[in-house]
């Protein structure tokens, strides 16, 4: 599993409690600051793979402290937590830089892990070259088909999509074969 580092920025213990559960299970490790102050020296000191804010922040107005880490720290994706009464907000948030916005009452669910992944994402795909981007697609592609297992990839109605050589050899199809049929074939 790979860990990723979380920054917390947040003074509501019950949204860092959330947060920690949710994401720590998910083999994230994460730090908390508590005032926009220590979240800066800590994006200095050691930048982490995405940064939660929460816009509820004692310490400052949350779209200005967004802002602020984004002029800081551009790089690292920002996912604001926000109360019922900053949903109105969502669009000011995402116009400041922010890669997702996420109201506090999902944190419980896999909203949480799933708009990290997604920040994540963009932030590889949009500050990545053309050239990283093949690279890592190319090196995919290699251990996908290396895989000792078969590996099927299937659409939403259970379509196959993709296969792997393991796949053709466990199954006796040729790829071809594979392609575009129902998964319950096998």
């Amino acid at each position: 599993m790979i860990m990723t580092a979380v920054l917390l920025l947040t003074d509501d213990p019950a949204a860092a409690g959330a947060v920690r559960e949710a994401l720590g299970k998910e083999g994230y490790t994460i730090d908390e600051a508590a005032r926009l102050a220590d979240a800066l020296r800590q994006l200095a000191g050691h930048p982490p793979g995405v940064l939660l804010l929460d816009l509820s922040l004692g310490d400052g107005d949350g779209l200005k402290a967004l802002r602020d880490l984004r002029v800081h720290s551009p790089g690292v994706p920002v996912v604001v937590l926000a109360d019922a009464r900053h949903a109105p907000l969502e669009l000011a948030a995402l116009e400041c830089g922010a890669a997702e916005f996420l109201p506090k009452d999902r944190l419980g669910d896999d909203a949480l892990e799933l708009a990290v992944k997604r920040a994540l994402a963009r932030a590889f795909a949009g500050g990545a070259s053309q050239e990283t981007v093949g690279l890592v697609a190319a090196i995919t592609r290699s251990f996908f088909e290396a895989s000792p297992d078969g590996i099927i990839v299937a659409d939403r109605d259970g379509r196959i999509l993709v296969v792997n050589r393991r796949t053709e050899t466990l199954f006796g199809y040729a790829r071809e074969e594979l392609l575009g049929q129902p998964v319950e074939m096998l």
